[in-house]
């Protein structure tokens, strides 16, 4: 259900909040609340109370952490209502109350979320040095190209993603290392700067790392950022992986690798997988896609 409305005035993950049983004058909330972002929109998704009570859903909208502006319309559609009319990089916050069949009213749950365009460039610093994210929305394609990468095949991306505009710098990877290595994690490669030759600057890519001292990296920047790290060294996702220690390319064993040992639903840093890398770098606007075999961002 969509609901057009006139109100106007950051790695993309739903929120879910655990919500009371009961609000004002006893009146239950609803429960599962999620928003999930995309250009101009956001679509919530939430559970009904089993109340015999339970007449409708009332929905607020406002900005700064406050929502007191009713969306006009009656909404019963927990399995997906369409907030659009937003502001890209503005972020709302929506409260969702109970009516019931005495006009009582529940306290409302909450929820805030910002919508974004695609390629919506997101600023980050890590100390001194300052990288973007871009907004990668979720979709489907198809992966593979004819005579280059076969076989050509169906493939949907079910979450949004935000993915760094550039490879990672040199400057970017020494500053994290360098923390790193002070908060008791430890690195197969240090990195150099682009190819070593006296014409690099730190604003060249880092380069003879391989993809376990990425993992171990991303996990830095997590916590240096205070979000939750991906990589883990056991199934239960417990022991974060702080250390790597083997500079040989491929190394079977456990927890270097395995989907048990990865948290897809963190909101820290990871590596891109092979179907989201191709699915970025070919984007236009979701319909259209970039040839298999041009350059990213090509006409």
């Amino acid at each position: 259900m969509k609901i057009k409305k006139s109100f106007l005035l950051l790695f993309s993950v739903i929120l879910i909040l655990s919500i009371s049983a009961c609000g004002d004058d006893g009146v239950a909330e609803v429960s599962n609340l999620t928003a999930v972002s995309s250009d101009g929109q956001i679509t919530l998704r939430w559970t009904n109370p089993s109340d015999d009570e339970f007449c409708y859903v009332e929905i607020l909208i406002g900005t700064e952490g406050t929502a007191n502006n009713k969306i006009t319309g009656l909404v019963v559609n927990p399995a997906g209502t369409i907030v659009d009319g937003l502001v890209n990089g503005t972020e709302y916050t929506f409260t969702l109350k109970i009516v019931d069949n005495d006009n009582n009213k529940s306290g409302g749950a909450s929820i805030s979320k910002t919508p974004y365009n695609p390629g919506y460039a997101l600023p980050q610093t890590s100390g001194p040095v300052t990288f973007n994210l871009r907004f990668v929305p979720s979709g489907s394609f198809y992966m593979g190209y004819g005579d280059v990468a076969e076989p050509v095949h169906h493939v949907e991306l079910t979450r949004n993603l935000w993915m760094a505009e550039t490879e990672v710098t040199y400057a970017l990877w020494t500053n994290v290392r360098d923390w790193a290595l002070a908060n008791g994690y430890t690195f197969a490669n240090t990195g150099i700067m682009g190819d070593n030759a006296s014409r690099d600057t730190p604003q060249e890519p880092v380069t003879t790392i391989n993809w376990r001292d990425a993992m171990v990296w991303c996990n830095v920047l997590s916590e240096k950022q205070g979000l939750t790290p991906v990589y883990y060294t056991d199934n239960s996702q417990t022991t974060i992986l702080k250390s790597v220690t083997d500079n040989s390319t491929i190394n079977s064993t456990f927890g270097d690798i395995s989907s048990d040992c990865v948290k897809w639903d963190a909101n820290g840093y990871r590596l891109p997988t092979e179907a989201e890398w191709e699915y970025a770098a070919r984007y236009q606007d979701g319909v259209s896609w970039t040839p298999g075999n041009y350059a990213s961002g090509a006409d």
